[in-house]
């Protein structure tokens, strides 16, 4: 917390992945969570970040290494794995290349 208004007394832009953080209790994590944002801070998720990095799906060269964290961290991943497993090793994620 104290690093947090900390650095948005100097000027920062503070987003913090609220998932990611925790605390002696859910309500000290959320009364945490509600000073930061009293604050001006903005709330986000891990995966929200994730994806913000990663920005365009067409980025081919992070394109890997963003679906390796998904399908071991996420929901999202367990998805990836149940479609190849139901449509098989030949489905795509990105569907199919232009030619």
């Amino acid at each position: 917390m104290f690093p947090t208004l900390d650095m948005m007394r100097e000027g920062f832009e503070i987003y913090i992945a609220a998932d990611a953080c925790g605390d002696l209790s859910i309500e000290a994590h959320d009364r945490a969570m509600d000073r930061a944002v009293q604050a001006g801070a903005i709330p986000i998720t891990s995966l929200q970040y994730v994806f913000e990095l990663q920005q365009d799906w067409a980025r081919s060269e992070t394109y890997e290494g963003v679906m390796d964290i998904l399908r071991a961290h996420s929901p999202y991943g367990i998805q990836v794995r149940f479609s190849k497993w139901a449509l098989g090793e030949h489905a795509s994620e990105a569907g199919t290349k232009a030619a």
